[in-house]
């Protein structure tokens, strides 16, 4: 990840800067905001681990323990 990938919005959702498309998770992220007073920012990214996990149909928070050879 690199800073030309970060993608800038208002409270709104609005982009302000930035060249890729805005999250399509971005009500989330604006729900966290009003939620959280003390949250700052929001890192929307998709690592390969996650990314396996949702590709499984596994919830993150699953541990994989007994789960390798069944």
């Amino acid at each position: 990840m690199s800073e030309s990938d970060l993608v800038i919005v208002d409270a709104e959702g609005k982009m302000v800067s930035g060249s890729r498309k805005v999250s399509s998770e971005i009500a989330m992220h604006l729900l966290i905001y009003k939620l959280r007073p003390d949250v700052h920012s929001v890192v929307h990214a998709h690592p390969p681990c996650a990314t396996g996990y949702a590709a499984a149909g596994m919830p993150l928070n699953k541990a994989l323990g007994g789960q390798l050879g069944n």
